[in-house]
């Protein structure tokens, strides 16, 4: 049997559209099966009386089968509006914000030539703060190296040591006697 429905996306869109294609599908597979004539009437079997409409054992399953279809399609209308109304009790659109939240959540783009670049180690850092940037450049490349890459981008003395090819001890001393002298020449 053809899977079509392996590769549906699992969003819940998806689900009731791939229920709803299946049982128009199937009721397009049943529907020559239920026991109507050319025109769509039913067609008279033995046995049976003038006014009696009997159902095919077919066209039973089929009304089963729809209803079945009908109640999951159902729950998962019933899901995603509950979904929706979980998600408006702790989301707020752009619309219903504040004007003093709406300034703090804008920013300009940032021109990169605002920005001072280093290349440390196959790694970009950039310093936005100019007089930060001039006081690194104070120090020499192994000194500057050390502090970005400790705050920067966090790693530890154990992971600087091999990047720069010097001893952990030594990274872990130069970094708090630079740090130090950092502070001095930003003046805080």
């Amino acid at each position: 049997m053809n899977c079509w429905f392996r590769n549906i996306d699992t969003s819940l869109h998806s689900k009731i559209f791939a229920v709803q294609f299946f049982v128009l599908r199937i009721g397009q597979i049943l529907r020559p099966l239920s026991g109507k004539g050319a025109k769509g009437e039913k067609t008279a079997s033995a046995g049976m009386e003038g006014g009696d409409i009997m159902a095919s054992p077919q066209t039973k399953v089929r009304y089963q089968f729809e209803a079945f279809c009908k109640k999951v399609i159902n729950g998962e209308r019933c899901d995603y509006l509950r979904e929706l109304m979980r998600r408006s009790s702790w989301e707020s659109s752009f619309s219903d914000l504040p004007p003093a939240i709406l300034d703090r959540l804008y920013s300009e783009n940032d021109d990169p030539a605002e920005y001072y670049i280093f290349r440390i180690c196959g790694h970009v850092i950039p310093i936005r703060n100019d007089r930060l940037a001039d006081a690194l450049l104070t120090f020499g490349d192994e000194q500057y190296s050390i502090l970005l890459l400790y705050y920067s981008l966090q790693l530890k003395d154990r992971e600087i040591a091999p990047l720069l090819g010097i001893s952990r001890s030594k990274v872990q001393r130069d970094r708090k006697t630079l740090f130090e002298e950092l502070k001095s020449k930003m003046g805080e």
